[in-house]
């Protein structure tokens, strides 16, 4: 009976230790901006989260190629949230 309590008390503590330090998924913001003034301001007329970085880069590149035609002066981020 106290083996069984033991057994018990180590799975539940595992199971504590996994969820406090478990990995925190990362996400990633792109921003987009008319130009490098509304850069430095930080006004983004455009945003959106990402789970995964990969797709955040293809979707920088298919919107940069077609905003960079309305805004010659287009410019773009991308942060970790």
């Amino acid at each position: 009976m106290r083996k069984y309590k033991i057994v018990i008390a180590i799975s539940l503590l595992l199971v504590i230790l996994i969820y406090l330090f478990k990995p925190k998924k990362i996400k990633w913001e792109f921003l987009a901006y008319k130009n490098e003034e509304a850069y430095s301001l930080n006004d983004s007329y455009f945003e959106k989260i990402f789970d995964d970085h990969t797709d955040l880069k293809i979707f920088s590149s298919k919107h940069s190629k077609e905003e960079s035609a309305k805004y010659p002066k287009y410019c773009s981020d991308y942060i970790k949230i």
